[in-house]
């Protein structure tokens, strides 16, 4: 069946205000082009009142170059016809920004296409849709520096994995200037580590409560190192060196007493046997400055 191809003045045709391309940029090229041997492509528009589905920046092109008119092909569409029609015809071209994409994807979603459907339509992998869908968490000013390539790409998806908190995107998104330090991916890759270790311990800590043991917190430096017990409490071990402040006991015999507690390392969730009445217990240095 032939397709009917009629030349329709540019006055006519109408630019969707929805459309995917929020700048059809800079058409100088394609203009002189166009005034040289013409619209070789035409565009597609709805039938009735000639709104342009396939074609703005052709139709922008042609306006530069002078034309009159130009090649339409007219054709009935749904609203949802025509929306999927002309964001999958820009999602085709390859100048279309990361930020562009991605709110282009979506619009596809709330047309209830599934990932896998999009990616069919538009010729391109499942992955890339799902991580441009991601990037629409990262905050607005994140998203701008994706579009101005001051965040790369794989940066952005880095970052995308811990956008439940916009505060710290921000942060990490600020990167490093003078180029040395950590990357946004090895920071990133710390925090979701952070998050893993806390939720482990959180679990640790309510295995021992369930057997009835009482957890008391404790705390390590940013090293893990140094770990520093609540005020009052002391560690408990079977033999003390030095000025130690912790408790000189047989840790299974003191685990008998009221005063028992145990706190968990948050970096290694190891077990550290701990007294919550130091007082209870006199130090042998205690004992002979009271004999």
């Amino acid at each position: 069946m032939a397709v009917a191809i009629e030349e329709v003045a540019v006055g006519r045709l109408k630019v969707a205000d929805d459309n995917v391309r929020m700048d059809v940029g800079d058409v100088s090229e394609l203009a002189a082009s166009i005034k040289a041997g013409g619209v070789l492509q035409p565009l597609l528009v709805r039938e009735g009142d000639y709104l342009v589905v396939a074609g703005a920046r052709r139709l922008a092109a042609a306006k530069k170059a002078g034309l009159k008119e130009v090649p339409v092909i007219a054709r009935a569409f749904t609203e949802q016809e025509r929306l999927e029609v002309m964001i999958v015809e820009n999602l085709q071209r390859e100048d279309l920004t990361p930020m562009e994409e991605a709110r282009a994807f979506q619009r596809l979603v709330e047309l209830e296409l599934t990932q896998r459907q999009i990616a069919e339509r538009v010729g391109c992998s499942q992955g890339k849709v799902a991580k441009r869908l991601a990037l629409l968490a990262l905050p607005e000013p994140v998203q701008k520096q994706v579009d101005s390539g001051g965040i790369t790409l794989p940066d952005a998806a880095e970052l995308a994995k811990v956008k439940d908190d916009p505060k710290l995107v921000a942060k990490l998104a600020k990167g490093n200037k003078n180029g040395y330090g950590r990357s946004i991916s090895q920071k990133v890759e710390e925090e979701l580590a952070d998050r893993q270790r806390v939720k482990k311990h959180a679990a640790a800590v309510a295995a021992l409560k369930k057997k009835g043991v009482n957890v008391v917190d404790a705390k390590t430096d940013s090293y893990g190192y140094q770990l520093t017990l609540p005020d009052g409490t002391a560690e408990v071990k079977a033999q003390v060196y030095g000025n130690t402040k912790a408790v000189e006991m047989d840790p299974k015999k003191h685990a008998k007493m009221e005063c028992h507690a145990v706190a968990l390392n948050p970096r290694t969730l190891a077990e550290i046997e701990v007294c919550t009445n130091p007082k209870a217990h006199p130090s042998k240095a205690d004992e002979l400055k009271a004999a």
